[in-house]
Parts: structure tokens; C-alpha cells; sequence
């Protein structure tokens, strides 16, 4: 009976993920791994230094995308090797921005293509942003890093590969893109990262 009810918990979980990367294919690339974001209410809330795919899982913070969803897909630079914000000043940086936007203290100006492509989207962004979701590569994939004990190793690699690959169409199925580049330094390399550092990165400019 035990076996039994395994089996049907894992095919239930197989179906879910499939139904996930199947709403995620709706444009031109290939999505191989279901969306994971976090709600934005959600991330103002959070504190210090980020917390990694696996914990957020575990404490129900993310969230399959839907095509219903509002979704900023933020890229930034890693500032660190194991960790993409050691300090946790990226994420400030990221939280006062979105807090701004929303109670109207700082002022957002849109892109030509996204004002003239949706009139009175400019208008309306703030209600959008605060009702809507965050795609953070740290939310979103799972880290190598940060499995749990007994978590086999090749599924989690298998996971983060097919994530890694699914970025164009998670890109794509974003309403809003953000580059989070504050001039701060890399806490391996002590170099300074900021825009210019984060256009080289060849991700970076893919993600564009």
C-alpha cells in the first residue's frame, strides 16, 4: 500500500512539472523545466541574504508561472561564487526599488517599445508590480550547492541543467525584464560590478 500511494504522490508531482513547462511553451523557445517565481508581497518581506531554490520550496514561497501571472524576470551579476548575494546588498537594493515603484516614491520610465506597445501600461505598473511575481535565477533553479542531505545528486544536476536551458523561455515569458546592476564588489574577486561589468557577462547579454 505504501508502494502504491508513492507512486501515485510521484506521478502526481510528474504531472504537475509537465503541466508547468507546458504552459511555459507558449512562444518560441523551449521550456524543459517548469517556472519558479516568487510572489513580489513576498520578497519585500524577506531579509539579509537571499535564500536558495530548495528552501523557498520548502516553505511554499514559489510558485508555478501561469500565463495569468504579472512576471519580472530580474538579471544580475553573481556577486560571489557559491552565493549570488553574500551580503544580501543586492536583494536591499532590489526591495527599496520595488517598494518605491509601488507607493509612488520613485518615478519608472518605460522603454519606448513597452509605452508604445501597451498604452497606459505606464500608468497602471504599480499595481501590476505590486500584485505580481519575480523570476530570480536563485529563486528559480535549483543549486547544486543547497540540495538536501539524501537528495540524489544526478536529479539535482539533471534539474538545474534543464532550468539553465529553459532561461530563453522563461525570458520570454515574462511581462517585465530588470537589470539589477548597483555598483557594488564581488566579494571573491574584491572587482567592482555594476552595469558595464554585468553587460560583458555572456548570460547577461543572452537574457537581453
Amino acid at each position: 500500500m505504501g508502494s502504491s500511494q508513492g507512486s501515485a504522490q510521484s506521478s502526481a508531482t510528474s504531472q504537475g512539472a509537465d503541466d508547468g513547462m507546458a504552459s511555459c511553451n507558449t512562444g518560441v523557445h523551449h521550456c524543459s523545466f517548469p517556472m519558479y517565481v516568487v510572489k513580489v508581497s513576498d520578497f519585500l518581506d524577506m531579509e539579509g541574504v537571499p535564500e536558495p531554490h530548495q528552501v523557498l520550496r520548502r516553505k511554499g514561497l514559489l510558485h508555478e508561472w501561469q500565463p495569468s501571472m504579472f512576471v519580472i524576470f530580474v538579471s544580475h551579476q553573481w556577486l560571489g561564487t557559491g552565493s549570488p548575494d553574500p551580503s544580501g546588498q543586492q536583494m536591499t537594493v532590489l526591495r527599496h526599488a520595488l517598494q518605491s515603484w509601488i507607493d509612488g516614491s520613485m518615478k519608472v520610465d518605460i522603454d519606448l517599445m513597452r509605452t508604445f506597445g501597451e498604452q497606459g501600461y505606464s500608468t497602471t505598473s504599480y499595481e501590476r508590480v505590486a500584485t505580481g511575481y519575480l523570476f530570480l535565477d536563485w529563486f528559480a533553479i535549483p543549486q547544486l550547492t543547497e540540495r538536501a542531505d539524501g537528495v540524489n545528486d544526478d536529479a539535482t544536476k539533471s534539474d538545474t541543467a534543464r532550468a539553465v536551458q529553459s532561461i530563453p523561455a522563461y525570458v520570454e515569458s515574462c511581462d517585465m525584464f530588470v537589470a539589477l546592476v548597483p555598483d557594488l564588489v564581488h566579494s571573491d574577486t574584491r572587482l567592482q560590478c555594476n552595469y558595464s561589468t554585468w553587460l560583458s557577462r555572456g548570460w547577461c547579454r543572452a537574457e537581453l
